[in-house]
């Protein structure tokens, strides 16, 4: 029975590990998430979605970016299949009019794939949060996708949402999630391979 429960913890152990790559919630901090290209971003304790968030204001007239963290980057075959998502708020108001808010560029392993995963018209002015999200798979990125993803080494969001010089916007909960079983299923599938080994044991 030792070697089967300590299969059944390794694969429990690895479940909960790959569940969910990374979640950033910006609750106490900007968790090394910086803005670049004409954008200049605060941290917002409270107001988010929930919790803390990033607030960040266009003050030039470049496309203004959200870059992903040094220590975020590397490996990240894992998420083949899985999901990148990310809230944004509209905070002043501005027309959401342009229309490469929400345009993905993920360089790695000597290439760049990019994909818009956001509607036009968006961030609506509405005061509220919204959620956007898209596949990591070869549909949405291409086919340089599993070779860029073996070694991130950038990973930007645009969040340059109106034709203009003002709009501020607000930027939370941006998740990394790899497509593996649900903790239920991987549950299930050890005490599965566990009975086995037990009933394999009692007739050996």
């Amino acid at each position: 029975m030792r070697t089967s429960h300590a299969l059944l913890l390794a694969l429990l152990a690895g479940a909960a590990a790959h569940a969910q790559a990374a979640t950033y919630t910006f609750d106490a901090n900007d968790q090394g998430w910086f803005a670049s290209n004409g954008g200049s971003q605060v941290h917002v304790a409270t107001g988010g979605n929930s919790g803390g968030f990033l607030q960040l204001t266009d003050i030039s007239d470049d496309d203004f970016l959200l870059n992903a963290p040094v220590s975020a980057l590397g490996n990240w075959t894992s998420l083949l299949g899985g999901t990148l998502s990310f809230d944004v708020k509209n905070i002043n108001g501005d027309a959401p009019d342009w229309g490469d808010f929400g345009r993905v560029w993920i360089t790695g392993g000597g290439k760049t794939v990019t994909a818009d995963i956001v509607p036009g018209n968006n961030p609506p002015a509405d005061g509220k949060w919204h959620t956007y999200s898209a596949s990591f798979d070869t549909l949405t990125w291409g086919a340089d996708l599993a070779t860029v993803l073996s070694n991130v080494t950038s990973f930007q969001i645009k969040i340059e949402s109106h034709n203009g010089v003002s709009e501020i916007n607000g930027v939370d909960n941006v998740a990394f999630t790899s497509a593996v079983p649900e903790p239920a299923s991987a549950v299930l599938l050890g005490l599965g391979l566990a009975t086995v080994a037990w009933r394999r044991r009692r007739t050996s």
